[in-house]
């Protein structure tokens, strides 16, 4: 059983009916709760699959020097799953590319319960950034 089927079965708040229902309810993609957070990024980022993700997903925001800053809370337990950050500046399908180009990693902080938590941080101000757009790809 792999970490993340052991979290799935260990998870406590589904039902045996949600069990029951099988993928999708408890599938990697399934929404149970709706919040457009599927399972796989639930267990990924540390976020409670049964219950509204907003307050725990990664956020884009200037700091007072104006540069662009997300902090990314992440599993470290699992190596079979990946969280990758991506941007683009067009939105197309086949212009994802790592965002190494524009934000660097800061120091993990280890959080406890397998999690480390990164901030991101662009080299350039808000402004001189021009028009991007990020995202998480979590893989396993």
């Amino acid at each position: 059983q792999t970490t993340y089927d052991a979290w799935k079965s260990n998870f406590g708040n589904f039902s045996q009916n949600e069990f029951d229902e099988g993928d999708s309810v408890i599938g990697s993609s399934a929404d149970p709760n709706r919040d457009g957070v599927g399972n796989l990024v639930c267990y990924a980022l540390g976020l409670e699959p049964t219950l509204p993700a907003q307050d725990g997903l990664p956020r884009i925001r200037p700091g007072a020097d104006e540069k662009m800053r997300m902090t990314v809370t992440r599993r470290t337990n699992d190596p079979s799953v990946s969280v990758v950050l991506e941007t683009t500046t067009n939105l197309a399908a086949d212009s994802w590319t790592g965002a190494e180009s524009v934000l660097s990693a800061g120091t993990p902080t280890m959080m406890g319960g397998g999690f480390e938590q990164v901030v991101y941080t662009s080299q350039l101000s808000a402004s001189e950034l021009g028009k991007h757009f990020f995202r998480l790809r979590i893989q396993r």
